[in-house]
C-alpha cells in the first residue's frame, strides 16, 4: 500500500511540475516537504533518461551471484571430470584440499553436480540405423509366475530385421547368457557383427574411469563367435531400444521372414 501511495504521489508531483508549478508550490499544495518533491522529480528524470521497465521497478533488479571459493577451481574440476566421469564429491574435496582449498563439502557437491552436467555428454537419444547382420541386442526381463516363482526371460533382437529369440531361464547367470546367446545365433543361422547389452553380471565385471571392464570368459566367447561386444551407457535404455521396447505378448518373428538376407559366418 505504501508503494501505491508513493506512485500516486509521484504522478501528482510530475503532473503539477509539467503544469509549471514550482517545487515550493507543489509541496504546499500536497502538504509534503519540498525536499521530497525535489527527490521524486530527480528520480522521475533519471527513469526517463536511463530507461526502466515496470517489472524491474516492482520486483527490483536481479541480484548478482556471490563469489564462491570454488570459482577459481572450475577448470581444475572440469579436467578431473573429463578424466574421471564418476568422480565423487568426497574425493573431489580431498583433491581440492590437497591444493589448499579450505571450503566445505556442501559447496563442492553442488559445484560438482553443476559442472558434471556441463562436461558429461548427453546420452544418445536412440541407436543409429544399422545394416543387415550388423547388430543384435540382448537383455533379461524378470517375471513372476502365479505360484510365486520368478523366472528370467531372455530376449535377443536383430536390429535391422527385428527377428527375435525369446526363452525362459531360472536364473540370469553367465552360463545361461552364453547358452542362450548361442541358441539365438542358431535361430538366426548366423552371427551379427556386434552384440549390444547393458552392464549385466557375467558380461561386465565393473566400471573404471567411465569404461566398462568386460568379463574374461565372455570376451573369450565373443572371440570364438567373432562378434564385437558393445556395452550401452549406464542409465540409457534407449541405446538398446529394440530389445527394451519388445512386446513379449506379440509372436516372435522368425529369422529371414523380414528384411531379406542375413550375414552369416
Amino acid at each position: 500500500m505504501a508503494s501505491n501511495r508513493r506512485q500516486l504521489l509521484a504522478n501528482e508531483i510530475a503532473r503539477l511540475s509539467e503544469e509549471g508549478h514550482s517545487q515550493r508550490a507543489i509541496s504546499s499544495a500536497l502538504g509534503i516537504a519540498r525536499k521530497t518533491v525535489n527527490k521524486i522529480l530527480i528520480e522521475q528524470k533519471a527513469r526517463r533518461e536511463q530507461g526502466e521497465s515496470a517489472l524491474t521497478r516492482h520486483i527490483g533488479r536481479p541480484r548478482l551471484p556471490k563469489a564462491s571459493k570454488l570459482d577459481d577451481n572450475d577448470e581444475q574440476i572440469r579436467s578431473w571430470l573429463e578424466q574421471y566421469p564418476r568422480l565423487k564429491a568426497t574425493r573431489c574435496l580431498e583433491m581440492l584440499q590437497a591444493q589448499g582449498f579450505h571450503g566445505e563439502y556442501t559447496i563442492v557437491r553442488e559445484r560438482l553436480r553443476s559442472l558434471r552436467q556441463q562436461v558429461a555428454p548427453p546420452p544418445p537419444a536412440a541407436v543409429a540405423q544399422t545394416t543387415a547382420g550388423q547388430r543384435a541386442e540382448f537383455d533379461w526381463s524378470p517375471y513372476k509366475l502365479a505360484e510365486g516363482l520368478q523366472v528370467q526371460t531372455w530376449s535377443a533382437t536383430l536390429c535391422w530385421s527385428r527377428a527375435g529369440y525369446l526363452a525362459g531361464s531360472p536364473n540370469s547367470k553367465q552360463a545361461a547368457i552364453l547358452a542362450l546367446l548361442a541358441r539365438s545365433f542358431e535361430q538366426w543361422r548366423g552371427v551379427p557383427r556386434e552384440c549390444v547389452t547393458d552392464s549385466m553380471p557375467g558380461v561386465v565385471d565393473r566400471w573404471e574411469c567411465g569404461q566398462s571392464i568386460l568379463n574374461a570368459r565372455f570376451v573369450d566367447f565373443a572371440a570364438y563367435y567373432r562378434f564385437k561386444v558393445v556395452i550401452a551407457p549406464r542409465a540409457c535404455p534407449k541405446f538398446k531400444a529394440r530389445v527394451e521396447g519388445r512386446d513379449l505378448s506379440r509372436p516372435v518373428i522368425a529369422a529371414g521372414k523380414r528384411g531379406g538376407s542375413f550375414w552369416a559366418r
